[in-house]
């Protein structure tokens, strides 16, 4: 009552000669009203106090009976505070100076108006600024000292904001004092801090060090930390600043439809991105909208905000936010040895998979389990080979999409080249393509999608693990005629052949080696024959008999010769043993008859 009254005896006085609020620039210095000098003066306040203090009387008794609304405030009545100050930031925060109503002004922040109802109607709302905030006499459109450069956070920019709702007010990360009393201009304020970015996360992780004790670390450690003193992105780049809300807000810069964009404002920036790297990649947002996830996510009608964003692989579990790493680096989420699972944390999701489909098939959730068993999962993981594919290898990365049915055999080319140039050039890409045709998308129609094992040579003929069957049968949907089967019969005894000619020439090779046997010459040769047996394999993409024909036939020959310098080598090691035996019956004759003399010789001393 006492602090009430007072408050509005200064009012009067303010008012009465035109002179604004009280606590302005007169009276809230502490220097009083400089008319109140004046005798005649004094006695006007004086006379225009009286009726204030009637209306403070009624504005208190109205209070006591219900909190009744003021009738000098036509603003709703307030509810009590509901945000509890942090405990993450009581030890950083000075003790609380009452302002010039008696209330400190970093208590709580109160309720938003309509609180307790919807979150939207919270989003729609304003923070109350305490009203002897001095940030509020500069830093909003309607401070006294206002200019167009100055920067100003309004109260819309503060409802729902984290900070603010946990009870962290301006001078707690900038410094100074908060209430007009005791207020100085904080240009000349040695206790004011102008926070550059560089300064942000030492700033930021002296509260949040407290609940994440590595969080600081972490990101000193991350991409985002920059080099040569340079930070790269600060936590107010990813979090926003004056108005930071929680990342299932709409408004957040980490809400999924926001992030990807607050990613990009840096990542798609050329000129930003040259001072860390000279040619960088700057297409990653756009690559990305045109991506599944991305025209899932910013769909207009329908935004799925649980398909993936930047933040979902590059920071694939939450404790990795802060210290996210270069892609070269292996405990990276996209290094290609950890890609596959980084994806698998939702297409292995049957819940989040559950519906979704591509071109109206169904997408799935079992190709981890399928690539891991795949040749190139073993290539990539066994034998460390990283030049195997992985997931983005065959979808893109940024712009990821499941290949469509006429560019499988683009994807697969960039690897094979050679057997994309051969089915490029044939009849059957084209029958592949067509409508009636759909669901044989090139390649993956015999060697399948994720489960790819590596190829052998019963894919090919008519037995029962043929792919060759599955069309070229008397039954079947495609239309293909019988007179592939013959053909592909024929290759396969071919290839059988030309395979039974080379093991039988390593065989013979590998006897006359040990033997003791020269057969370099007849190994080296061999290889020729491994390669032809190796092109045949590959011309069958060509879907015509005539190039494997001539591939088999010079394997063959090469074989036969193989074959044959083997066998000399045995022969001449059978002949050697047989000279080497007739060799011996002259040697042993000569040693009978030396035997023979020496017996007729007399012994000495006889």
């Amino acid at each position: 009552m006492k602090v009430l009254s007072e408050s509005c005896v200064k009012t009067a006085v303010g008012c009465a000669f035109g002179r604004g609020c009280a606590f302005g620039p007169g009276c809230a210095s502490g220097r009083g009203c400089a008319s109140a000098r004046w005798l005649p003066v004094v006695s006007r306040c004086l006379l225009l106090a009286v009726p204030w203090l009637a209306l403070t009387a009624a504005f208190v008794g109205q209070e006591n009976n219900g909190g009744a609304q003021s009738p000098i405030d036509d603003r709703p009545a307030v509810s009590p505070p509901v945000a509890q100050e942090s405990d993450d930031h009581a030890q950083d925060r000075p003790e609380k100076v009452p302002d010039a109503k008696g209330s400190a002004p970093n208590d709580p922040v109160p309720e938003l108006p309509g609180s307790g109802t919807s979150p939207a109607d919270t989003a729609q709302g304003t923070a109350l600024l305490p009203k002897g905030y001095a940030c509020l006499v500069c830093h909003s459109t309607s401070g006294e000292l206002w200019t167009k450069d100055v920067p100003v956070v309004t109260e819309k920019d503060l409802a729902g904001d984290v900070h603010w709702q946990a009870g962290v007010r301006c001078h707690e990360c900038h410094g100074g004092t908060a209430d007009m009393d005791n207020h100085d201009d904080h240009r000349k304020d040695g206790s004011f801090r102008s926070i550059d970015r560089e300064d942000i996360p030492a700033l930021c992780g002296r509260c949040h060090e407290k609940k994440n004790p590595d969080v600081y670390a972490k990101y000193a450690k991350s991409v985002h930390f920059g080099s040569g003193g340079e930070v790269g992105a600060s936590c107010s780049d990813c979090h926003g600043s004056h108005g930071m809300f929680p990342a299932t807000d709409e408004r957040s810069k980490l809400h999924p439809v926001q992030v990807v964009h607050t990613c990009g404002d840096c990542h798609a920036n050329i000129e930003y991105m040259r001072k860390f790297r000279p040619s960088p990649r700057t297409d990653q947002l756009a690559e990305y909208l045109t991506s599944g996830h991305g025209l899932k996510l910013l769909d207009a009608e329908a935004p799925d905000i649980e398909v993936a964003t930047c933040v979902s692989c590059h920071c694939r579990e939450e404790h990795t936010a802060h210290a996210i790493r270069p892609a070269g680096d292996m405990a990276s989420p996209v290094y290609p040895t950890n890609l596959a699972e980084t994806c698998n944390t939702c297409h292995g999701d049957q819940r989040k998979m559950a519906g979704r489909q591509y071109h109206g098939k169904e997408l799935g959730y079992d190709q981890y389990d399928h690539w891991k068993e795949s040749v190139h999962a073993k290539a990539l993981l066994e034998k460390g080979d990283l030049s195997a594919p992985t997931c983005n290898d065959c979808h893109g990365n940024h712009g990821a999409v499941p290949p469509d049915i006429d560019s499988v055999a683009n994807a697969c080319g960039t690897c094979h080249a050679k057997v994309a140039g051969l089915f490029e050039n044939t009849r059957m890409k084209h029958r592949f393509e067509q409508e009636d045709w759909e669901g044989l998308p090139g390649c993956t129609a015999c060697h399948s999608n994720h489960h790819i094992h590596s190829p052998t040579d019963e894919m090919l003929g008519t037995e029962s693990d043929a792919v060759c069957i599955e069309c070229h049968q008397k039954e079947n949907q495609y239309g293909a005629p019988l007179a592939g089967i013959q053909t592909a019969s024929a290759l396969r005894a071919g290839l059988d052949q030309l395979n039974r000619q080379i093991m039988e020439a390593k065989a013979t090779i590998e006897q006359a080696e040990r033997l003791g046997m020269e057969v370099r010459g007849p190994r080296f040769d061999l290889m020729q024959a491994e390669n032809a047996l190796t092109n045949a394999r590959s011309l069958i993409h060509t879907f015509s008999a005539e190039p494997v024909e001539e591939a088999l036939a010079e394997g063959r020959t090469v074989a036969e010769e193989v074959i044959r310098q083997a066998e000399d080598a045995l022969a001449e090691h059978t002949n050697r043993r047989i000279w080497l035996a007739l060799s011996l019956v002259p040697i042993l004759i000569v040693v009978v008859l030396l035997l023979l003399y020496i017996r007729t010789l007399p012994i000495p001393g006889k």
